[in-house]
């Protein structure tokens, strides 16, 4: 960005003769037509380049002579070193030169300059234009941003990301970033980027870990070169808080249906810290059981894995454990479970309808019993939901027992919000000594749209067809009373 668009005041070149006028027809106009200031934004200790043009205008009717030119503070000083420059040689109308000055500022914030050109005409009268200069000059550094992945737990290895932004109009090069922990390791200690461009930024990843819980500092250094070769570093110290270790893993394993041979397995970690190559295993009465991998499981959070028992006759006790690895050692929970090879009774609700009756869903169907053995305590009943409600007079339904391969019906009632298609339903039973529940729906049609009566003040059909029976009625009487009377 050349400074004439930063400068403060937008000021024509100024003329000062300092002797008497030479005779009309040799007369220079000089200017300081441009001044380059690079870089921009430059920053502290760097190297800044100013670059005045000093110019004769086409318009002028003389020759210049450029005696020097400097660089002045705003109360005239010269600035030094290496700011003022002499002997630059003649300017004829439409000529110009380029002078650059190499200046550096310890001292960051916006710095106001004067361009100041000496010179002569053919004649010898003294000429001096001036120029404002405007620039910034920067003490930043990147934006540098620590975050974890969450929660920081005392023995175990946990992530850390450095971010570094830049801000500059101009791209980093050689970026490193160092982190050093107060009694945290660090893996690995320094990463880097062979650049960062203007208003990028990169995320560089850290692995960090305590061995006790508590607060610990961190220091991220960041060490990079500016475009002008200027080597630069920033530190940001942060604090780290580990918490302790808490390790909360269990496992559940349900008893498949009768004659069913796979077990469902669930394994919880309600812990504060994941644990690592998870395995579910389990040993068998009778039967073998090949083990399943879960893998990782962060905190908060379940897997639900099934393990096929093969080879079992009648019955099989299992018992289900699983190992896990968490703060470098390998933990291990258990729990127990039974397998029956022979089925037990099962329900399934078959022969399901739907009827209206006084604005209500009369649904009747039948639980059947599909399994080899009797059940017991079957109750079938609507589920409520937000649309669906039961309703007297069966807002649930007990069956009672259905014996193997049977069926027994059963009618229950609901109320529907709306419209809506399904009624859901839910039976619980005892089979093989275990409390099970399933669920089903039913489905239903709307009705559709009632005929509207008649609103044009004339009767209905049924009105003609009741008045002409009357009328018969009536004939009919006076016929019979008429034979009567002639007898």
């Amino acid at each position: 960005m050349r400074a004439a668009l930063l400068a403060l005041l937008v000021v024509a070149s100024i003329a000062v003769p300092t002797a008497a006028a030479p005779s009309a027809g040799t007369e220079p106009r000089p200017s300081v037509a441009d001044v380059e200031v690079t870089p921009d934004p430059a920053l502290t200790g760097e190297s800044v380049t100013i670059a005045p043009t000093i110019a004769n205008d086409d318009s002028a009717t003389g020759v210049f002579n450029l005696t020097s030119v400097a660089l002045r503070t705003t109360d005239g000083d010269r600035l030094r070193p290496h700011t003022n420059v002499t002997d630059l040689g003649t300017l004829s109308p439409g000529a110009s030169v380029r002078v650059p000055f190499d200046v550096e500022f310890e001292a960051a914030g916006q710095k106001r300059l004067r361009v100041v050109a000496f010179g002569e005409n053919e004649a010898g009268d003294r000429k001096r234009v001036e120029y404002p200069v405007s620039f910034r000059v920067r003490d930043d550094q990147p934006d540098v941003r620590l975050t974890t992945d969450g929660s920081m737990i005392a023995s175990v290895e946990e992530s850390l990301n450095v971010t570094v932004s830049n801000g500059f109009d101009r791209e980093l090069r050689g970026v490193r970033v160092d982190v050093v922990g107060d009694g945290v390791e660090v893996d690995p200690t320094r990463a880097g980027a062979a650049t960062l461009g203007a208003g990028d930024e990169r995320t560089f990843a850290f692995d960090v870990q305590s061995a006790d819980p508590g607060t610990r500092a961190v220091d991220v250094v960041v060490r990079y070169r500016t475009t002008t070769g200027i080597e630069r570093e920033t530190t940001e110290r942060y604090e780290l808080t580990f918490d302790p270790l808490r390790e909360d893993v269990s496992i559940d394993a349900a008893a498949p249906a009768a004659g069913e041979t796979t077990v469902p397995v669930t394994v919880g970690n309600f812990g504060n810290a994941p644990i690592e190559n998870v395995v579910v295993r389990a040993e068998a009465s009778n039967g073998s059981v090949s083990p399943v991998a879960v893998g990782t499981l962060a905190p908060g959070t379940t897997e639900r894995v099934e393990l096929a028992v093969d080879g079992v006759e009648t019955r099989a006790d299992l018992r289900v454990f699983a190992t896990y690895e968490s703060a470098g050692e390998t933990e291990r929970v258990e729990t127990t479970a039974l397998v029956r090879a022979q089925p037990a009774g099962e329900i399934e609700l078959t022969g399901l309808d739907v009827e209206r009756e006084d604005g209500r869903l009369h649904v009747l169907g039948s639980a059947a019993n599909v399994g080899l053995e009797d059940v017991n305590s079957v109750v079938v009943r609507v589920r409520e939901t937000a649309r669906v409600h039961p309703a007297p007079p069966n807002r649930e339904y007990f069956v009672g027992t259905v014996p193997a391969s049977d069926f027994v019906s059963f009618d229950v009632y609901a109320t529907v919000d709306g419209n809506g298609s399904e009624i859901p339903l839910e039976v619980t039973y005892l089979a093989g000594g275990e409390r099970r529940t399933i669920d089903a729906t039913v489905s239903y049609e709307e009705p559709t749209e009632p005929q509207e009566p008649a609103t044009d003040g004339s009767p209905s059909t049924l009105v003609y067809v009741a008045g002409a029976a009357v009328a018969l009625l009536v004939v009919a009487l006076v016929v019979v009373g008429w034979r009567r009377r002639g007898e």
